[in-house]
């Protein structure tokens, strides 16, 4: 290569620093050839030098030389070569000619000289040799393959040369084989010592070839497999610990197996070069034995490490930390190169590294001899432990310096072992100093100890190189080896002494076991004892020949046949002699009373142990005779056991029973005479018999227990009784007591009768028992008497203590205001007693007793105090409201003398009667002034006196005084007041006079006018002509009143002022005659008129009479008056036909109605209400209408059953009341509140639909405005009760809140609230007849009105409570200002709560316990309903258990009070549910096992759904790993396929759909995961627990309490959320994928991202990782009005409560919206990640729980999913993405259909999805067709609902189902499929389907489904609703029934006008009349209404949720009750604008 520029770049004037100017020299220098570029590790930069290095990797640049002409390069610029240097210069080169010159000379071996490839070829082999590598070249056994390969590809190869490759090349791949093994970490150990078993036998097999192997290269070949074998060791040796460490035992395990595995490789190689193959004559061994040369190096130097070590471990022992850390402060001898390499460079730095070592080891050899200085003074006096001491640290102390320092320490240890060797002499010949060793005899014993002494001496030798050459150090040596001598000596004497006795006794059979001889003998006389036939002396020969066996010496033959054969039975001998023993001592171990009971086993025992005669030669018989002896043995053992401990257990009872008393601890009796009772049941139950001793014993003592019970009862009764409480009480002005004297009496000699004859009720055991306990009652009989003396004794007290407090109660019983009205009349009397009346107070206060105890009553006296106090305030009160009431009372009196006086001295007198009148006051008013005066002081008096005591003036005096000043003025001005007004009187008379002359004039006109009209108008009523008659009656009055005034004033009128008064008189009379006899007419007709028509219809002769009667009197007459009576009389005869025909009882108000109509009536009247006159008012139009009226009779009898549902209408509206509750407001104040609003909805509803169902009657149009009325009436009644519920509920949490004054710039709004609200309950509590709710004025105004001022007010609440905190600084709602953010912090899960129903929670759940059921499913979702119950004491409630959707009940280990703050208890609840979790979890696994016998029914009955997957999830890790360890996985296979198979059957046997068969197919869909797993593990032949295949599942642990969920390396903390019976997914590939990525990314501090098509689980995969991690999971369904802030709510409530948040249809959010919440998740996702305690969300900075998570879903943003968006970049790196695939469809239904009970579920699986693909390629295009995952589930589950009602309906009574047929369960599918999917094919699609289905399923034709019910009564619903019957509307609508028992949500799809609507209400017709159940529909019309409107909205600046039309409804129909079904139906067009709001809501999850 050229000259760099680089190299040569220099900046003028700057100084060149080391590498650049060694950079120039090599370039401008021409001595300098070479350079070379070294990194430098330890400070990162390159190192440049002129110089070769010796070891390290580097680049090595090279002047290349100019060899020929024109070698140089352009301008003479010497070229430069690289090379790259590894591991020294003999290693590079032999690189580059091995690697690069040598191949490729002789690939191209014709371009180059024999010389020169020879001349490369020696250079390979020397630099090889001098490498240490083989001579072949060859370094790996792969290497030697490739050379016979070449071998044979060889064109120029022969025949026998190429066979003689192929079979080596087929050895050596077998060693190549098993050499691949040992390189895998785990097990090496069994994989190396299976390579050598097989490299001996594969090795030997190629040296024995016919074809003979080189030596040279098989020896290269053994040196190859020992260095593989190497390097496996040094593989091992590097992945453990750290080699130097000292306590690892790991470390030094491996070390001696590496060492092990060397001496194993080299006697190998050693066996096959020396033994075998020299001596193999066709192919022998040449030379000397192959010794691997590195193994030996590689061996030595382990043994130096672990030397090393050891001298290390010896100096840590005794140096402490500080002296090591000074001595090793350099940096370690052996670490800074490879300790492990043996290479010559390798042995030289080891060489150096040792003498390093030894030079640190120098300066601290003081120290070391210091310590062990240390060490031994402590023990120079005990030898025993010197010795162990220089034994421990012999590496020590041979260090010369440490030697010389212990000099004086060796000296006194060799003078110490003069006294040792005396004691170990003096031990061999004191036998008392040998241990007693039990069976040895006692020469083998005299071995063993001297053996212990032989080995001191050996312990001796050891150590004593350390003191040779110090004087006496021979004498030791010499007394130590004649010890050893003498020791041997002995030893050997005494074996021989042995063996020559036992020798003799075997031959003479003492020592040998007769075998002819009984097992057992008996004794003949006496007891009968039995004796063991095996002699004792046996047992002690068996275990000295043992023993010397043991000790190392060689027993003779026969003695070892003896003992062996004696040894054969010696342990059928002790079980004999066990028995021997127990039969000879079993009548003394028994209990006397038990005796009887064992009676029975005790025979049996003696029969069986006499039966036989057993001999010793039948090894087999005596075995069987033994385990028969024992087994009887241990049974009566056992059983004997059992009954002292049941007598143990009577006698601790009884014991007991001596302490209980038996008055106050009467429970205590009956608890252990029960235990008694049941002890004796449960030995009847065990099958003893003979157990009346046993109960009679025991009946005896329970006597002396009773009686001494009894006795001290009857002497201390009265302060043993149970206390009698009572009270003295002030009734009827008496002292008494409550209760009454007769019923303490009563109660206290029923308790002592009670005790008297407590024995007489006694029962014991037996049955004669009660005469024995009977008897107690006469025999302690003289105890009664003085027993009844303290009794009345104890009453004459009561009277006594009820004396005592009769002065107290003296005002009680007197009638205090009546004696204060009689004696107190002046100020001075009250002053008296009002001080008597505090001074009778402060005695009162004085007593401070509440309770007096008289013997056994306890006198409560704190109701008579609390009645003393109120008659102390009641005298006090008494005394001030009479000196009040007096003040008051002259006070009136005076007051009513001055308000008189001042009114009539202020009064003018305008009239002459005034005048006189005002005289006589005014002399009464002037007698009465002194009286008055003098009151007037009193007055003052008393109220000075009321000032004085209670405090308080009467205001109204100062009124009275003032009114007392303004008198004396108007009393002296009243005369001259007279006069002027008699002048003005006289004056305005004849004014008066004038005007009744003018009005007289009128009046006259007004009459003329009158009369001309009655004769003109013949319809004309006589009502004016008697008003203008009244009216001159009243002129004449005042006329006669005026004259009689002036008379009195001696005033008199001119007589023509008085003349036209009578002219005009005289005239009226005259006209007035002829119309009076026309007035009498009608004054008649009138009451006829006016009588009621249901009178009148019974009556109506009174109508015919009167016609009769006028038809006579005016028949002469001509004037005007009598020729209208006539008419009128002709035209009530005309209508009296009509009238006849009106008289029916068939109308009704509805045709009274039609008739008022025809005779153009503008309003009807009720029937009751109806009278004559309305009828015949308008005869012409009665006349006119008399056909039609005709037929509405006639029509009225066919209407009555109309009729009967309008009454029961009318029978509700006057039953029907409203519920009402009384509650208290924030003032104290009740309050009623309607109890139950749905209730009188549902009745309101269900007589909507009476009315509707009326309708479509054909006489319907009769009733047509009464329905009509009713109708109006009932949406009313609909309308307000609806708003006012949502009033209610609105005002009973805002009135405490605005109650206790939170909010004053609100307050006043609420209070007119508050008023409107309170009048309106008041009004329905007056009446609370729920059409009475309509009587109330404005109700429709006042209700509306409520509603929108109440959600005003609780707007402003939330805009208050939402205003940022530095807004309201200074503000008085300050205080209220983060209410609920506040309990949301303290209660997480209220983030999920509308704020409607957190402030409902927080004011009511306390009082009411059904608010808190009503909300618990949004708080915890797991949960349905709660457990609750009211405490004892009443004030509260408490929660006991939770309780699933499925029935599932989770029973709390503590009740949690629903006490204080809500968010508190609810805490309590979260924290009592998962404690009661874990304890369930915990509890089950450790009471089941895993195995399918072990789970038992009542198992699952005990534990929910949820601890019984989660316990067996553990046990399914914790089995398949030790199946893994100890390669049993086919066995647990085979456990867990019967597991499922026993499980099965038990589903087999439960009732479909119940708890347990849900519970059982959970289990069986994790059961079948499992076994599935296990073959994944088998397939891939899994041999550890760290291979990936186990990793990658989903593993739990139990650490301790806490379970702990793995997934690879990543770890979850089981969150032990309560979640019901979720529903589990089919486990696959697909679903595994998903888990594994999901937990990875949570590992990593990310989401997860499933997307993909609908249907593929996504949603569903998120919730199920979540359940069985135990989190709560909560699915937000996303659109595009979703904001950030409302994200940023959820976000902080899942953070806080550690949910999982799974964000549906996440890309349909705004794509400005989707950005701002990447900042919010990602500080989540990191705090996650950094375990951090809390994060900041926006603004807030909340708490963070580990256990949260955050996921999205979305489907793909393309054509197909409108509405969709690509998700920013931002947002995709927070989340992992996971494509959902197609799902394996096949794989999902084999395993639902075998968990739902299928035999032949893999068969019906595969046709099911043949049958789906075959429908997605043939059928036509349909867009609502699906063929997927979610209607294949559909039908799987249908499938199995069939199937369990097939079996249900073909079941016997009270026996198990059996397995149906295939051919039965393929006929179901059949009829499942049909059913399923024929309601959703089009027309032409029909047929295609059958001939599908028929091609796939042949075995099933086609049938006909059977008449249901439900099929009958939809024939039968076209009747009442007024349709043909249509078989094809049937056909739909069962179609439909079936959709909807199967989906929440249902199309109906099809044109207008195809009757859509008809089927529903068909359906609904027939619902209804069979089930009997309530079916509401709820119609809606989602195009009419804008997408708000419909669906609600979000208040942006309250953040307030505001329902909308579908949302409303939705709320309403999840409160119904359970037995009220409802259907939503959204009426009109599908559009996407609202249709895909529900994507979410109706899916599946």
């Amino acid at each position: 290569m050229k000259t760099l520029e680089y190299f040569a770049a220099r900046i003028p004037g700057t100084e060149l620093d080391e590498q650049t100017a060694t950079i120039l020299e090599f370039l401008e220098q021409e001595e300098h050839t070479v350079i070379s570029a070294v990194h430098n590790k330890s400070d990162g930069k390159i190192k440049f030098q002129h110089r070769i290095p010796n070891d390290e990797v580097c680049l090595l640049f090279y002047k290349v030389p100019q060899v020929g002409q024109g070698a140089g390069g352009a301008g003479g610029e010497p070229l430069l070569g690289i090379l790259t240097l590894e591991g020294g210069l003999v290693k590079s080169i032999y690189n580059s000619v091995s690697r690069v010159f040598s191949p490729h000379a002789t690939a191209r071996r014709n371009e180059y000289s024999p010389e020169l490839s020879g001349l490369l070829e020696n250079l390979h082999v020397s630099l090889g040799s001098t490498l240490g590598l083989p001579q072949s070249g060859i370094t790996s056994v792969k290497d030697e393959i490739k050379y016979w390969k070449q071998k044979l590809g060889q064109k120029s190869s022969s025949r026998l040369d190429r066979e003689t490759a192929q079979v080596f090349i087929g050895v050596l791949e077998k060693i190549e084989l098993k050499i691949s093994t040992i390189d895998n970490v785990g097990n090496s150990t069994h994989r190396i010592e299976e390579f050598l078993d097989h490299a001996h036998n594969n090795l030997d097999e190629l040296w024995r070839l016919p074809y003979n192997y080189p030596q040279q290269r098989m020896a290269d070949l053994l040196d190859i497999m020992g260095n593989r074998l190497l390097e496996a060791c040094l593989l091992q040796l590097s992945l453990s610990e750290d080699i130097w460490s000292l306590g690892s035992y790991h470390v030094n395990n491996l070390m001696s197996q590496c060492m092990d595995t060397v001496d194993a490789w080299m006697q190998l190689c050693d066996s096959l070069t020396r033994l075998f193959w020299p001596n193999y004559v066709k192919h022998p061994w040449v030379g000397e034995p192959h010794v691997p040369r590195r193994g030996q190096q590689f061996k030595d130097r382990l043994g130096e490490i672990r030397n090393i070590k050891q001298l290390y471990k010896q100096i840590a022992t005794l140096l402490n930390d500080a002296e090591l850390q000074e001595m090793f402060q350099e940096q370690a001898a052996f670490g800074d190169f490879n300790i492990f390499d043996t290479s010559p460079t390798g042995q030289t730095k080891w060489h150096k590294a040792l003498q390093h070592f030894e030079q640190v080891l120098q300066p601290i050899d003081e120290r070391i001899a210091a310590a062990l200085k240390a060490q031994l003074h402590h023990h120079l006096s005990n030898p025993r432990q010197v010795i162990y001491i220089f034994s421990k640290y012999e590496m020590l102390i041979q260090r010369p310096a440490v030697l010389d320092l212990l000099t004086i320490e060796r000296e006194q240890f060799l003078q110490s072992l003069h006294l040792l060797l005396q004691d170990l002499r003096k031990a061999m010949t004191d036998t008392n100093m040998e241990p007693d060793t039990g069976h040895l005899s006692v020469i083998c014993n005299e071995c063993r100890w001297l053996k212990v002494v032989q080995y001191q001496i050996q312990e001796i030798e050891k150590v004593s190189h350390l003191i040779s050459g110090r004087d006496g150090f021979d004498k030791i040596n010499k007394a130590v080896q004649e010890i050893k001598e003498e020791t041997e000596s002995l030893l050997r004497t005494n074996f021989e002494i042995w063996s020559g006795q036992c020798s003799t006794a075997v031959k003479s059979g003492e020592l040998r076991l007769r075998d002819d001889q009984a097992v057992v003998k008996f004794e003949k006389e006496g007891r009968q004892l039995m004796r063991v036939t095996f002699n004792p002396k046996l047992v002690t020969f068996c275990q000295d020949v043992r023993e010397f066996e043991n000790l190392g010496y060689n027993v003779p033959l026969e003695l070892r046949s003896a003992a062996t054969h004696a040894s054969k039975y010696m342990c059928y001998a002790r079980r004999l002699q066990q028995i021997a023993t127990f039969h000879n001592t079993i009548g003394d171990r028994m209990i006397p009373c038990q005796r009887p009971i064992m009676l029975k086993n005790a025979l049996e025992l003696q029969r069986l142990v006499q039966s036989e005669t057993v001999a010793w030669q039948d090894e087999a018989s005596v075995q069987r005779y033994v385990n028969t002896l024992q087994a009887a043995v241990s049974k009566l053992s056992a059983d004997n056991t059992l009954l002292v401990g049941y007598h143990e257990q009577a006698k601790r009872t009884v014991m007991k029973l001596m302490g209980t008393d038996l008055l106050t601890q009467n429970q205590v009796w009956k608890d252990e005479l029960r235990h008694l009772r049941e002890l004796v049941a449960t030995l009847e139950r065990q099958g003893y018999s003979n157990l009346d001793a046993f109960k009679l014993h025991w009946d005896h003592q329970l006597y002396k227990v009773l009686e001494y019970q009894y006795i001290l009862g009857l002497l201390d009764m009265n302060n043993k009784l149970p206390d009698i409480h009572i009270k003295l009480v002030l009734r009827q002005r008496e002292l008494c007591y409550s209760p009454p004297e007769e019923e303490i009496r009563e109660v206290y000699f029923s308790q002592l009768r009670r005790f008297i004859e407590r024995p007489c009720n006694f029962h014991g055991l037996s049955e004669q028992s009660s005469a024995l306990f009977q008897s107690m009652v006469a025999l302690n009989r003289h105890h009664f008497g003085p027993l009844y003396a303290r009794a009345a004794e104890l009453f004459d007290k009561l009277e006594d203590f009820k004396s005592i407090w009769l002065p107290w109660i003296a005002l009680g019983c007197v009638d205090v205001e009546q004696l204060c009205g009689i004696h107190l009349n002046e100020a001075a009397d009250w002053d008296r007693n009002f001080r008597a009346c505090k001074q009778f107070s402060q005695q009162l206060a004085k007593l401070q007793q509440s309770e007096e105890s008289i013997d056994c009553i306890v006198i409560n006296v704190l109701p008579l105090r609390t009645d003393i106090e109120y008659l102390s305030r009641r005298y006090w009160e008494a005394l001030a409201n009479s000196l009040r009431t007096s003040i008051l009372n002259d006070i009136g009196a005076v007051q009513e003398f001055l308000q008189s006086a001042l009114q009539f001295l202020q009064n003018v007198p305008m009239d002459e009667g005034s005048i006189s009148q005002s005289g006589m006051k005014y002399e009464k008013i002037m007698s009465e002034l002194p009286q008055v005066s003098a009151t007037l002081e009193l007055v003052r008096e008393k109220d000075a006196c009321l000032a004085g005591w209670c405090k308080e003036r009467v205001t109204a005096l100062a009124a009275i005084m003032l009114q007392w000043e303004q008198l004396q003025p108007l009393l002296e001005n009243h005369a001259v007041i007279l006069q002027r007004q008699v002048d003005m009187i006289k004056t305005q008379a004849h004014t008066q006079l004038q005007n009744l002359r003018s009005e007289a004039d009128k009046f006259l006109l007004r009459w003329e006018s009158t009369i001309a009209e009655l004769e003109a108008n013949e319809n004309a009523s006589l009502e004016l002509f008697k008003e203008r008659r009244s009216h001159w009656q009243q002129l004449l009055a005042k006329k006669q009143q005026l004259l009689d005034e002036c008379t009195k004033f001696n005033m008199e009128f001119p007589e023509d002022a008085l003349a036209p008064f009578a002219e005009i008189d005289a005239q009226l009379e005259k006209q007035s005659q002829q119309w009076q006899i026309y007035d009498a007419f009608l004054g008649e007709l009138q009451p006829i008129l006016q009588e009621e028509w249901a009178i009148y219809r019974r009556r109506p002769y009174v109508l015919n009479e009167f016609i009769a009667h006028w038809e006579g009197s005016v028949h002469a007459s001509i004037d005007l008056p009598s020729k209208r009576i006539r008419q009128q009389v002709e035209r009530l005869q005309a209508a009296l036909p009509i009238l006849q025909q009106l008289q029916s009882d068939a109308l009704s108000e509805r045709h009274w109605a039609r008739v008022f109509q025809l005779l153009h009536r503008s309003q009807s009247k009720p029937l009751h209400a109806i009278q004559l006159q309305d009828i015949v008012e308008d005869m012409d139009a009665l006349q006119a209408a008399a056909p039609e009226i005709g037929n509405i009779v006639r029509q009225a009898a066919s209407e009555q059953i109309v009729r009967q549902a309008l009454v029961e209408l009318d029978q509700w509206s006057v039953t029907a009341q409203l519920k009402l509750i009384e509650r208290t407001d924030a003032a104290g104040q009740p309050v009623s509140l309607i109890k139950d609003y749905q209730e009188v909805l549902n009745k309101i509803g269900d007589n909507q639909s009476l009315l509707q169902s009326a309708k479509n009657s054909a006489a319907f149009d009769s009733f047509s405005d009464q329905a009509g009325l009713w109708e109006s009436r009932l949406n009313t009644l609909d309308v307000l009760l609806t708003s006012l519920s949502h009033s209610q509920r609105r005002w009973v949490y805002l009135e405490p809140v605005f109650g206790a004054g939170t909010l004053q710039q609100e307050h006043a709004l609420f209070k007119r609230i508050d008023k409107d609200f309170r009048f309106v309950m008041r009004e329905i509590q007056m009446d609370s007849r729920v059409t009475s709710l309509l009587k109330i004025n404005n109700i429709s105004t006042i209700v509306n009105a409520l509603e929108s001022q109440l959600a005003r007010c609780q707007q402003n609440l939330m805009s208050y409570i939402m205003v940022p905190k530095e807004t309201v600084k200074g503000r008085n709602i300050y205080s209220y200002f983060n209410f609920l953010q506040d309990k949301r912090n303290s209660f997480p899960r209220f983030y999920f709560l509308g704020d409607d129903d957190l402030l409902e929670l927080l004011g009511q759940a306390a009082k009411d316990a059904d608010i808190i059921k009503r909300h618990i499913r949004k708080l915890f979702p797991g949960c349905h309903s709660l457990a609750i119950e009211q405490a004892p004491n009443g004030a509260h409630y408490r929660i006991l258990a939770v309780h699933s959707a499925d029935g599932d009940k989770l029973q709390l280990s503590q009740a949690v009070d629903m006490t204080g703050d809500i968010e508190l208890w609810l805490n309590e609840l979260v924290i009592a549910v998962q404690e009661a979790l874990r304890a369930q979890i915990y509890e089950c696994y450790n009471n089941t096992n895993g195995s399918s016998d072990n789970l038992s029914e009542e198992l699952l009955e005990r534990y929910v759904s949820q601890v019984l997957a989660t316990s067996r999830a553990l046990h399914f890790t914790r089995q398949t790993e030790k199946a893994i360890g100890s390669m049993s996985l086919g066995k647990l296979q085979q456990q867990l396929k019967a597991e499922i198979s026993h499980l099965a059957g038990i589903k087999q046997r439960t009732k479909g759909g119940s708890l347990k068969c849900l519970k059982l197919s959970a289990l069986l869909l994790d059961l079948v995961h499992y076994a599935s797993v296990v073959e994944l593990l088998q397939s891939h032949n899994v041999m550890h627990a760290t291979d990936w295949h186990w990793l990658s599942q989903l593993r739990y642990y139990l650490d301790g309490r806490q379970v702990r969920v793995r997934m690879v390396y990543a770890e979850f903390e089981y969150a032990y959320e309560f979640l019901g019976h979720a529903n589990k997914l089919v486990h696959t590939r697909l679903t595994h994928k998903c888990y594994l990525i999901l937990t990875q990314a949570m590992h990593m501090g990310l989401g997860g991202n499933p997307f993909g098509p609908a249907g593929t689980g996504k949603t569903e995969c998120v919730k199920a990782l979540g359940g069985m991690l135990g989190r709560l999971v909560l699915v937000f369904n996303c659109d595009e009005n979703v904001d950030t802030e409302s994200i940023s709510l959820i976000l902080t409530g899942l953070a806080r409560c550690g949910a999982w948040g799974c964000f549906d249809e996440f890309n349909r959010l705004q794509e400005a919206t989707l950005s701002s919440i990447s900042m919010l998740i990602q500080p989540i996702q990191s705090a996650l990640k950094d375990k951090a305690d809390a994060v900041q969300i926006g603004e807030r900075k909340v708490q963070l729980n580990q256990h949260c998570g955050i996921f999205v879903t979305l489907n793909p943003a393309d054509g197909e999913y409108g509405g969709r968006q690509k998700l920013p970049g931002n947002i995709q790196a927070l989340f992992r993405p996971i494509v959902m695939q197609q799902p394996e469809p096949g794989e999902i239904a084999r395993v639902m259909l075998f968990v739902e009970g299928f035999v032949a579920a893999a068969d019906i699986a595969g046709r099911i999805v043949e049958l789906f693909d075959l429908c997605g390629k043939m059928l036509s295009a349909q867009r609502h067709y699906d063929w997927g995952l979610r209607e294949l589930k559909t039908v799987l589950l249908v499938c199995g609902e069939g199937l369990r009602l097939q079996l249900a309906a073909t079941r016997p009574i009270n026996q198990s189902m059996s397995p149906a047929s295939v051919e039965d369960e393929m006929r179901i599918v059949v009829h499942c499929l049909r059913s399923s999917t024929m309601s959703k094919l089009a027309q032409q699609d029909v047929e295609r389907f059958e001939m599908l289905l028929i091609n796939v399923f042949p075995e099933i034709g086609a049938s006909e489904a059977p008449t249901t019910p439900l099929q009958e009564a939809l024939s039968a619903a076209f009747g009442p609703l007024g349709l043909c019957r249509n078989d094809r509307q049937i056909e739909k609508a069962l179609q439909l029934h079936e959709q909807l028992q199967k989906r929440m949500g249902v199309v109906l799809v099809g044109p207008p006008g195809c009757g859509k609507s008809t089927i529903l209400s068909l359906l609904r017709q027939a619902l209804t009349a069979t089930s009997g159940t309530q079916l509401r529909v709820h119609t809606i019309s989602p195009k009419s209404m804008s997408r708000v409107q419909l669906l609600g909205r979000l208040d942006t600046d309250t953040r307030q949720w505001l329902d909308g039309v579908l949302t409303h409804t939705a709320v309403v129909v999840n409160q119904e009750p359970g037995h009220v079904h409802s259907w939503i139906v959204c009426d009109g067009s599908i559009d996407p604008e609202w249709i895909e709001a529900l994507n979410s809501v109706l899916d599946d999850n």
